[in-house]
């Protein structure tokens, strides 16, 4: 393959794109979205900024993105936040790639891992190449800015998800028959490095074989969330993996509460939640289908 950047519409896909006449899975419409990062106890002990960035949106098309800035690095902080605008920035602009990939039903599943492969290949350059303009311009080595990566993309059939390094990715199905189990589950083990205490980032070094992503199948989907690990020590059952109950009511808050942003940086900052934690840094990102569209694909 040549060049940076991927073509924007690979004629090797779309040419085989012939869907048939259905209806759309999800309603992308019907999508509510939040996002919170706030500095961990620790960090502000040390007089250190927060490291940690998250966006989600529901316009155009619902998304989120969340990056947690390596601690060893000295500007880290710069890095997790022009990844995060970065790359809802391209989410955005590459529209028409996602409407094709993700919004057609497609049941040949060499066409869907070669999409994914493609996103997949797309974002990670992308975010490299953000990382190497911020640096050039502010004349430093990339690796002061190395930051973890999470990303995931609705569409109406498929849902496309990325993730470097640590942190979390969850998300939530109405098909679940007991309807008293907790729906939320990881999408994917989180890349903790080959050694304890290390995990990859997104720098030069970067290759893409540490790129963990995939195709999510729409149908049913009502919620996906996005964290830190500092968000993960309360949200996370980290021996067993299961998702805290706390994130449904979080979900529900983004339909019933008009200072969201608010809530969900209490949320955050709550001492009786998080006083026995690490300190670290805490980031969340969250979009949920609205209730109307959770009883119909309940209904389904």
């Amino acid at each position: 393959m040549t060049g940076y950047y991927l073509p924007l519409l690979p004629p090797v896909l779309s040419s085989r794109f012939n869907p048939p006449e259905l209806s759309p899975v999800i309603d992308l419409s019907q999508w509510n979205a939040a996002a919170e990062a706030v500095v961990g106890y620790r960090h502000r002990i040390d007089q250190q900024p927060c490291q940690d960035a998250a966006l989600a949106k529901s316009a155009t098309r619902p998304h989120l993105v969340v990056s947690d800035g390596a601690g060893s690095a000295p500007v880290s902080e710069l890095g997790s936040q022009v990844l995060v605008s970065g790359l809802s920035r391209l989410i955005t602009t590459v529209e028409p790639l996602f409407k094709t990939w993700l919004d057609e039903p497609v049941k040949d599943k060499a066409v869907t891992a070669e999409a994914t492969e493609l996103l997949a290949q797309l974002i990670a350059r992308h975010a490299k190449g953000v990382l190497k303009d911020i640096a050039a311009d502010h004349k430093r080595s990339e690796k002061d800015y190395r930051a973890t990566l999470l990303v995931c993309v609705l569409g109406q059939y498929r849902s496309f998800w990325l993730q470097v390094g640590d942190g979390y990715l969850v998300i939530r199905n109405s098909d679940t028959q007991d309807k008293k189990t907790n729906r939320w589950k990881i999408i994917s083990p989180p890349d903790k490095g080959e050694f304890a205490n290390q995990t990859c980032f997104v720098d030069d070094r970067l290759s893409l074989g540490q790129v963990q992503s995939g195709m999510l199948d729409s149908a049913g989907l009502t919620g996906v969330a996005a964290m830190s690990d500092g968000a993960a020590e309360r949200l996370i059952n980290l021996k067993n993996g299961e998702v805290a109950n706390g994130l449904d009511h979080i979900s529900r808050w983004l339909e019933q509460d008009d200072q969201i942003e608010k809530s969900l940086y209490s949320f955050l900052c709550d001492p009786g939640i998080w006083n026995a934690t690490t300190g670290d840094d805490k980031s969340l990102a969250v979009l949920a289908a609205s209730s109307a569209a959770q009883r119909e694909e309940e209904s389904r």
